[in-house]
């Protein structure tokens, strides 16, 4: 059994690494902070650098099984593997993830409406997901965060990671500046020009990806991995983690 989340060295030769192990980008700018959280889709070795096959909400939801097109002209989406959380999932978890996955993708695949939405249709920061109805209250798909999408994935086969009815630590505009860095210039660019931010990317200002009132608490990536870090051979699937700072949003 393998309980690794960690950073990965550059020095350390490839390691195989199975589906739904949990991968994560640092931010482009900001040192040990991770920016991106995603779902390894395939059984891969993989070393520090590496762009790996995922699922994610990148935004939107991506994977090859999503795309209408030919995979040969849009590339399956992949993210670059800084840290990696791999905490020897079994064989039911794995095919509960699986039937979850499935779900998850369903909505997309067969609704219209759902296969056309602009990417932050789907998107959401606070809370970490959310379901968006019909006008008759019926589920069309799920929004998440990316951090939301591999909770939610994870507590699928019943392991929790982050306490997600816990109140997180406070993000100020400095830390919100730095986790969204894209989302904080779409937002920018939005206040100029509202009509043509939301008819490009389904983009309708903080607000509607749940950070209208202060203080802002999200679910960040690095607590994810903060939260898988606790598992160990003496205790596999330890229960919810809670952060206690938004310091955790990174990870050594």
């Amino acid at each position: 059994m393998r309980y690794e989340t960690g950073r990965l060295s550059p020095d350390a030769p490839k390691r195989q690494y199975g589906p739904f192990v949990v991968l994560g980008k640092d931010s482009e700018e900001v040192q040990l902070f991770i920016g991106h959280a995603a779902l390894n889709d395939e059984s891969v070795e993989l070393s520090a650098g590496d762009e790996a096959a995922v699922f994610e909400m990148g935004p939107p939801l991506r994977a090859a099984t999503l795309t209408d097109v030919n995979p040969s002209q849009v590339p399956h989406p992949t993210c670059r593997v800084d840290v990696v959380s791999d905490i020897s999932l079994d064989a039911d978890e794995v095919n509960a993830m699986v039937h979850w996955r499935s779900k998850i993708e369903k909505y997309k695949r067969d609704g219209v409406a759902a296969r056309s939405l602009k990417p932050f249709r789907e998107y959401i920061i606070c809370p970490h997901k959310t379901e968006a109805l019909s006008e008759i209250g019926r589920v069309i798909y799920w929004r998440f965060s990316c951090a939301g999408l591999v909770i939610d994935c994870y507590e699928a086969a019943g392991i929790a990671s982050v306490e997600v009815d816990a109140e997180m630590p406070e993000v100020d505009d400095a830390i919100l500046q730095e986790a969204y860095p894209d989302i904080w210039k779409l937002e920018q660019a939005y206040q100029q020009n509202p009509d043509a931010i939301a008819r490009r990317y389904g983009y309708e200002g903080l607000q509607d990806l749940g950070l209208d009132e202060k203080p802002w608490r999200p679910i960040l990536p690095g607590y994810v991995f903060h939260a898988l870090a606790r598992a160990d051979s003496g205790n596999p699937r330890p229960g919810p983690y809670t952060p206690s700072s938004a310091e955790e949003r990174y990870f050594p």
